[in-house]
Parts: structure tokens; C-alpha cells; sequence
């Protein structure tokens, strides 16, 4: 596999965020940081995707197509595109590993037998999705999500801009909020 080089981007509220540049409509970002909570309990946040439409930024719907308990999942995500770029669609593949200590999700996208319903979405491609959960303490865990996806069409640079250096800072933000005050998310 070829060595990743990433950009470091910046660190805010101890979150750290690095790109990829790879042009076009492609986008490869890493953002971790702790978490004051046990591993399984935000397990258990990413993986209650009904109500993630609650605090995951611009997403609309989510939805399990198939899914194995602690083993494999494959989800369905929509996900809200600024005028005039269409909506799009994600569908993805995951395998869950459990350890003692870490809680790996390692995925990409698959082509879904449910089909596309909206002709004013887009079906976008993952290429590549890693979402660690490592045990740091009985109440720290340290989070690191990797994406690398296709938007599948034409994406101005200033979306481009958004989906890699603000949409992770956000998505780790409300997730923490959702840890921390999980009853403004009901």
C-alpha cells in the first residue's frame, strides 16, 4: 500500500484534522481526538443510525440495510448537498472488529440492491472508511474516523472546502455533545 500523506489542517478543541489533496470531486480526510466517555458507549451512538439524521451535520436519513450484531453492517446515508448541487446518497459495507481495548469499522461502498428513489439525489462512492474506538482510560476514548470519498459528479471547491476541513470538526463536535447531552438529541 502506498505511504498516506496527508496535509495537517488544524487542531481545535483538541481535535485534530489532516487532508489529502486529491482533486476533483474526491475527497480523503483523518480527524481524531478523546472523547470523555467509555468506548462503548459511543460505540453504541455510532451505531444507532436512526436517530443520526438528529446530530450528524447535513444528514437527512440514514438506514440499515443489513446488519449482524458486533460483526457486519451495510448502511444507507443521504446527505444534504447546498443548492445547486444534488443531494447525495452513500451506501456502505463495514465489518466491526471488537477487541478488549479497540473497536475498529473498517468499510467502503457497495452497489445497493434497494436502488435510488430520488432522481435529484446522486449515488456517491466510499472508498475507504475507518472508524476507530481505542480505550485510553474507564472513561477517555480516542476517536479516529478516516473517509475517502468520490461525490460522483461536479462539486464547486468551496463544498469541497466544507466536506474537508469543516464537516469532520462539526461531526466530532456533535458527537460529543451527543455523548455529553444525550437528551437535546431525543
Amino acid at each position: 500500500m502506498a505511504q498516506e500523506t496527508y496535509e495537517f489542517t488544524s487542531k481545535e478543541e483538541g481535535i485534530a484534522l489532516m487532508a489529502q489533496e486529491l482533486g476533483g470531486h474526491k475527497s480523503n480526510v483523518n480527524v481524531s481526538g478523546n472523547i470523555v466517555a467509555p468506548f462503548e458507549e459511543i460505540y453504541e451512538i455510532l451505531l444507532a443510525y436512526k436517530g443520526h439524521h438528529k446530530w450528524v451535520p447535513r444528514l437527512i436519513s440514514s438506514q440499515f440495510i443489513h446488519y449482524e450484531k458486533d460483526s457486519k453492517v451495510e448502511v444507507e446515508t443521504v446527505f444534504d448537498a447546498p443548492w445547486p448541487i444534488a443531494d447525495r446518497v452513500f451506501h456502505m459495507k463495514a465489518n466491526i472488529i471488537k477487541q478488549l481495548d479497540q473497536i475498529n469499522i473498517l468499510g467502503s461502498g457497495f452497489i445497493s440492491p434497494i436502488g435510488q428513489d430520488d432522481e435529484d439525489e446522486v449515488t456517491a462512492r466510499v472508498n475507504r472508511y475507518e472508524l476507530k474506538l481505542l480505550k485510553k482510560g474507564k472513561y477517555l476514548t480516542h476517536v479516529s474516523l478516516i473517509f475517502e470519498i468520490d461525490s460522483q459528479g461536479y462539486v464547486p471547491f468551496w463544498v469541497m472546502n466544507y466536506i474537508q476541513r469543516k464537516w469532520p470538526v462539526e461531526f466530532f463536535r456533535l458527537l460529543r455533545l451527543r455523548v455529553y447531552y444525550p437528551h437535546v438529541f431525543k
